[in-house]
């Protein structure tokens, strides 16, 4: 039994675009000094640090929809 957030869909983009300006932030951050593409503990540290986003939203979008409301400012009792 899911309740599904009317707004989920423009949620989800706004979300999904700032992880990926946050994944080109963190990149540059990560590999300009390093002056290198070619590093795998970089690789290996966005891919751990940037594979567990995606699913900590879907799990929200699954579990936690009230608490998404909540913070989104959208819903009853928004805090």
């Amino acid at each position: 039994m899911t309740a599904t957030l009317p707004h989920w869909d423009a949620l989800l983009k706004r979300v999904f675009s700032a992880m990926s300006a946050e994944f080109a932030a963190l990149a540059a951050l990560v590999f300009v000094p390093v002056g290198t593409v070619f590093w795998p503990a970089g690789w290996a540290f966005l891919a751990l640090f940037f594979g567990f986003q995606p699913a900590l939203v879907l799990c929200l979008r699954i579990a936690g929809t009230s608490l998404c409301s909540q913070r989104d400012g959208k819903g009853d009792g928004a805090k």
